[in-house]
């Protein structure tokens, strides 16, 4: 990644324009897509008071709200969808959210608690679709002010508010880089709620014009069909994952199927996973 990019803006600007940016079962949307977008969403949100929350399963406009919230100078509270109504509304008080946008089931589960206005998918895709952009550049914000606010998981004690600032990101990016380069040919295949921090592999794919399969949850089946059908290169995974993926790939080999390499050639990006995946064939 150039060390010269210090914003989300700065990154989409050199992506390579019409290569693919994300897959996903909406379809394909290139990176000249993703800028435009993450272009209009930015300046819907640049009038709104109070910060913005994304809440629901993976969809493509997670990732454009990952760009366009802090391109617009606004903080993004990333909420896990499988909290409580009680623990959702009093992380949105705390990030003193005005806008919530997400899966019309989890923005229902907020009730009447909820003081911020609320987006479904479409409904915000339709609002920031009707915005007109006079240029094609999109507008660096400061790098240093929060970008992201993601809670923790509170398992010992209340769960506790982790900014981090474009700068942050993308120095975890650079970091990631330096530790597992990403391929020319790199194709990633994203398992984890987007509502994780391992988001910012994301970013990482993407700071390096890369395209990334997003999945809409994991499945150890539907993870290797994307492998196949995207011919994916990497992955990241949790340990949990990675012993759902070895047993359905030894089930499936007693019958005679053939995930077990697609799946093999999928981890191929970290050694320790890759030799895991080889001992499960």
């Amino acid at each position: 990644m150039n060390r010269s990019i210090t914003t989300f803006a700065q990154l989409l600007s050199q992506a390579p324009a019409h290569s693919p940016a994300l897959y996903s079962e909406l379809g394909v949307l290139t990176f000249a897509e993703l800028r435009h977008q993450v272009m209009q969403s930015a300046k819907a949100l640049a009038a709104c008071e109070g910060s913005v929350a994304v809440v629901g399963g993976n969809h493509p406009l997670w990732v454009e709200l990952y760009y366009a919230v802090p391109t617009a100078g606004k903080l993004l509270t990333l909420l896990n969808h499988r909290l409580s109504e009680v623990e959702l509304n009093d992380q949105l008080r705390r990030a003193n959210a005005s806008i919530v946008i997400g899966e019309d089931e989890h923005l229902r589960r907020l009730g009447d608690d909820c003081a911020a206005q609320v987006f479904r998918w479409e409904e915000w895709a339709q609002k920031r679709s009707s915005v007109k952009v006079a240029t094609d550049e999109l507008t660096p914000s400061d790098s240093d002010a929060a970008a992201w606010l993601l809670f923790t998981s509170g398992t010992t004690a209340r769960p506790k508010g982790a900014l981090l600032s474009q700068a942050n990101i993308l120095a975890a990016v650079e970091a990631s880089a330096n530790a597992r380069p990403v391929e020319p040919d790199d194709v990633y295949v994203f398992p984890f709620p987007l509502c994780h921090v391992a988001g910012y592999n994301v970013i990482h794919r993407h700071a390096h014009g890369r395209p990334v399969v997003l999945m809409e949850k994991f499945d150890a089946e539907n993870f290797c069909l994307a492998v196949e059908t995207y011919q994916a290169t990497s992955t990241s995974v949790a340990a949990t994952m990675l012993a759902t993926l070895c047993e359905f790939c030894f089930r499936a080999s007693r019958a005679e199927k053939t995930v077990t390499n697609i799946a093999r050639r999928c981890l191929w990006c970290g050694s320790h996973e890759y030799s895991t995946v080889s001992a499960c064939s």
